[in-house]
């Protein structure tokens, strides 16, 4: 009678429990990505001061992973540069991340994870088009060009453009309207598990 391969890899490993010899358990999984913050979200989070100066910069947190995926007690490990609310902007997004959560023997378990989150400032440019309140304020503001297109970068910056004083790349439309261009911020994230780090949208996603 031919046994199959799985068969006799049972009988050899109940075979050396009971010989009192060890058997190897089911490998560790480290956390995998299960979902991360939408370009909106990504945006919301860059720091106001850094976005109007087009200044970019990096940090880390280090936090516990649930058994549920969650990300919880999350701190700033390191950011750079210093002093532009780097490291808060990537706290604001912890909550949004999910894992696949670490797996022994089958079984979820808790553990940790860092994760690298670049702000970078890339050329992109969006042009909304706005009403102005008596008080000279934007307001009824809507996107009429993304470039390049794709990024889901016109909502955020039309969030932003709200309610604000337009400056000098703001000009009137003949709408009674003003156009007004803004150089878009477009954060790149990067992730990390472990020692293996990936773009988000790399392993995981």
């Amino acid at each position: 009678m031919m046994m199959s391969i799985g068969a006799i890899s049972w009988i050899i490993a109940f075979a050396a429990a009971m010989a009192g010899q060890p058997v190897d358990p089911a490998p560790a999984q480290a956390p995998d990505w299960a979902e991360q913050p939408t370009a909106d979200m990504v945006h919301a989070a860059f720091p106001e001061i850094a976005l109007r100066l087009r200044v970019s910069g990096r940090a880390r947190i280090k936090c516990e992973v649930n058994r549920q995926g969650r990300l919880e007690n999350c701190v700033v490990a390191g950011e750079t540069p210093t002093g532009w609310g780097f490291g808060r902007g990537a706290l604001k997004m912890s909550g949004r991340f999910r894992m696949k959560p670490r797996l022994e023997n089958g079984e979820p378990v808790a553990g940790s994870v860092t994760v690298p989150i670049a702000f970078i400032i890339h050329e992109g440019v969006v042009k909304v088009e706005c009403g102005l309140t008596a008080e000279g304020l934007a307001h009824d503001c809507r996107s009429i060009s993304e470039d390049p297109p794709g990024l889901d970068m016109g909502k955020a910056v039309v969030a932003y453009a709200e309610g604000r004083k337009p400056d000098r790349n703001a000009s009137r439309s003949g709408k009674g309207k003003i156009v007004w261009g803004f150089l878009a911020p477009i954060p790149v994230v990067e992730c990390a598990a472990g020692d293996t780090k990936y773009p988000c949208g790399g392993p995981g996603s």
